[in-house]
């Protein structure tokens, strides 16, 4: 983990990523939106 590209890859279909735990997704948009709003 450290990849900024997978990151977004997860943004973009963390649904298809099984491997992947949706919480991660949910982390990472809110993130994203921490950093918009700001």
């Amino acid at each position: 983990m450290g990849n900024g590209k997978q990151r977004y890859a997860n943004l973009q279909g963390c649904e298809s990523l099984s491997p992947m735990p949706i919480f991660l997704c949910n982390v990472s948009e809110k993130s994203n939106n921490t950093v918009d709003s700001d």
